[in-house]
């Protein structure tokens, strides 16, 4: 199989292509590849449009769109592509295999057409294993989604997978676990939980769902990171998780944001939502597969990261700066 980056430098690589470059992961992953030296060139293709001003080019529409892709590849002609776009939760089924199964198929088909020694890089999640019991799952770990997401996912993997190997192409997928950090969606509890603390919620009204299961949180800066090294390095047709190895119960990480924001933990407060018969327990990845590959994995602090999130929602405010404006206030 042709693989024309060196697996120990990305000084080989000139162009990137990177699928839902104006999304959550897009953003971060765009802003990464910008700062690497030397740069290369980073063209953009998805639904939404850049919000950087990092992309040297865009290509705005659906991965559906056959012509707007192939126009994408011919004009990147990269030796990178990162795959980011896709169907999230709460969208209907249909659209989720559409967007996610059928999308790689519309990206993998158009590679081979117009860059087939291309690196591919594909995210997959951790909702592809469904309930896992009480243990962090490396990648030999058999797959059970119950949620239709993760079933679309799976889907996903197992086509990246029979192409690669059947068309010789280079695809890498990043089985991403839960992911967060700054510019991220409030449709997810730690999003949730900064976006209502920033508008000033009181702790009796916050909607947080389900706070006793368990999920192993990522940076994102930190995955876009090890997404790239994926991107470069990784085995073709290989699954590795991307995740810290550490499950956390959400209810902790809820207390921690509250002390953030200078407020008593009270996450016994917060009001649960309906929880779908399709969220698990408990949620972790093994990384060991991945820090085997790079030598180790260097993670971003918890707390910072988490500290970080809150700014970027307007919501951060330091105890001490809190605790003189009191003083002032009664003064």
């Amino acid at each position: 199989m042709s693989n024309p980056v060196p697996a120990s430098t990305a000084s080989a690589v000139r162009s990137v292509l990177v699928t839902g470059h104006g999304g959550f992961s897009g953003l971060h992953c765009v802003e990464f590849l910008a700062g690497l030296s030397p740069r290369p060139r980073i063209v953009g293709l998805g639904r939404a449009a850049d919000r950087t001003g990092l992309v040297d080019a865009e290509y705005v529409g659906p991965i559906a769109d056959r012509d707007l892709l192939l126009r994408a590849l011919r004009d990147a002609q990269p030796e990178v592509v990162i795959h980011l776009a896709g169907a999230l939760p709460p969208a209907p089924a249909a659209e989720l295999w559409a967007d996610n199964v059928g999308g790689a198929f519309h990206l993998l088909d158009a590679v081979q057409l117009c860059c087939p020694a291309a690196r591919v890089l594909v995210v997959g999640s951790a909702a592809e294993y469904g309930p896992t019991g009480r243990q962090a799952v490396d990648e030999r770990h058999a797959s059970q989604p119950v949620s239709e997401y993760g079933r679309s996912k799976l889907a996903q993997t197992l086509l990246c997978q029979s192409l690669s190997a059947e068309r010789g192409l280079c695809v890498v997928v990043a089985r991403a676990f839960n992911l967060f950090g700054p510019g991220m969606a409030a449709n997810t509890v730690v999003g949730a939980a900064c976006s209502q603390l920033a508008a000033g919620t009181p702790l009796d009204a916050l909607r947080l769902g389900r706070l006793d299961s368990f999920r192993d949180f990522l940076d994102i800066r930190d995955a876009v990171a090890l997404y790239w090294q994926l991107a470069l390095r990784g085995e073709p047709g290989a699954v590795y998780n991307v995740c810290s190895g550490r499950a956390r119960q959400v209810g902790d990480v809820i207390d921690v944001l509250l002390g953030l924001h200078g407020a008593l933990p009270g996450r016994d407060q917060a009001r649960a939502r309906f929880v779908s018969s399709d969220d698990v327990d408990y949620s972790c990845g093994d990384p060991g597969k991945l820090a085997a590959l790079l030598g180790g994995l260097a993670l971003r602090d918890f707390e910072v990261s988490l500290r970080e999130t809150l700014d970027s929602f307007g919501a951060f405010v330091p105890a001490s700066e809190r605790m003189l404006a009191g003083a002032m206030a009664s003064a």
